[in-house]
């Protein structure tokens, strides 16, 4: 993964509809400044156990 810049996250309130350049017509949109901030969408548990991991 990369950071990328320049692009604008659109969403329905709860999930991601779509990406596009900066400057795109955003009629219908609310606007929220996220400068300086990570999107990492899907991420739900940072800590888990998974059976299976090779050991005995």
């Amino acid at each position: 993964m990369q950071v990328q810049t320049g692009l604008i996250l659109l969403t329905d309130g709860e999930k991601i509809t779509g990406l596009v350049p900066n400057g795109s017509d955003l009629s219908g949109y609310t606007e929220v400044d996220l400068a300086g901030k990570y999107i990492m969408p899907g991420l739900i548990n940072m800590h888990v156990h998974l059976a299976g991991n090779g050991k005995p």
